[in-house]
C-alpha cells in the first residue's frame, strides 16, 4: 500500500499499520524471519508494536507499543540437491556452520538485553522440496535416521543446537510434549520455554 502517497510502493511505505486491527484486538505480535531471504525491516516492526509504537516510516502510530513479540517462524535454509537432476548443491561452509551462525544471533544474552519484549521464537522444522532445490530447514535433527541417533549432518546440528540452548542455563525452560500435537508453556516468565508445536515436530517454540 502506498502509505506515503508518492506514487510508488517501496521500502519507504509503512508495511504494517494498514493491516493492524488495533491494540484492543492483539495480544502478541510476530514476524517470520529466514536466512536466505531478502532483508526485512524487522527492527521497524519490533519498534512499532513492542517498543514505543513508532517506526521509521510511520507518521501516525497505530499502536501504543509494548506488546510481547514472537519470531513466529525462523530457520537457516540449507540447500541439499537440485530437484531437476538430484545433483548436490555447493554446501558452502556446511550445514552446521550455516545453522549455528543463525541461531547464535538469536539465542544470546546481548540479543535478549537489546530486545526485552521478544518473548518467543518458533523454529521451522521441515525438510522439503521448495522451488528448485530440496531444502533442510530443521535444527532438531533427523528423527528417522536410527531414531535420531545416526551420525549424519542433521543430527550433528541437533546436538550442537541442544548444547547451545542448555548453555543458556535457566533462561530456557523446556515444555513437555503431549501426543503428536504439542504446545508451549506460554505463562513462563523470565525464562525461555521450549516446546514443539504441530504434528511430527513441525516447529520448535521458545518463550522468554
Amino acid at each position: 500500500m502506498d502509505t506515503n502517497k508518492d506514487g510508488k510502493f517501496d521500502f519507504y511505505d509503512d508495511p504494517y499499520s494498514p493491516y493492524y486491527p488495533g491494540d484492543n484486538y492483539v495480544d502478541w505480535v510476530g514476524l517470520s524471519m529466514y536466512h536466505g531471504q531478502p532483508p526485512m525491516s524487522s527492527y521497524s516492526f519490533y519498534q512499532m508494536f513492542s517498543g514505543d509504537g513508532r517506526g521509521p516510516n510511520v507518521t501516525s502510530p497505530v499502536s501504543r507499543g509494548s506488546k510481547p513479540f514472537m519470531v513466529a517462524e525462523t530457520a537457516a535454509t540449507f540447500h541439499l540437491t537440485f530437484l531437476s537432476d538430484q545433483s548436490a548443491v555447493n554446501p558452502g561452509p556446511g550445514m552446521l556452520a550455516i545453522k549455528k551462525a543463525w541461531w547464535e544471533q538469536i539465542f544470546n544474552t546481548n540479543f535478549l538485553a537489546k530486545f526485552p519484549k521478544i518473548k518467543g521464537v518458533c523454529t521451522f522444522e521441515f525438510k522439503k522440496d521448495e522451488e528448485y532445490t530440496v531444502r533442510e530447514f530443521r535444527s532438531l535433527g533427523d528423527k528417522d535416521a536410527d531414531n535420531g541417533k545416526a551420525e549424519n549432518e542433521e543430527n550433528q546440528v541437533l546436538r550442537a543446537f541442544r548444547d547451545h540452548l542448555f548453555g543458556m542455563g535457566n533462561q530456557i525452560v523446556w515444555a513437555t510434549q503431549t501426543g503428536k500435537d504439542t504446545s508451549s508453556a506460554l505463562a513462563v516468565k523470565g525464562a525461555l520455554a521450549v516446546s514443539v508445536a504441530g504434528t511430527m515436530l513441525a516447529s520448535l517454540a521458545f518463550l522468554f
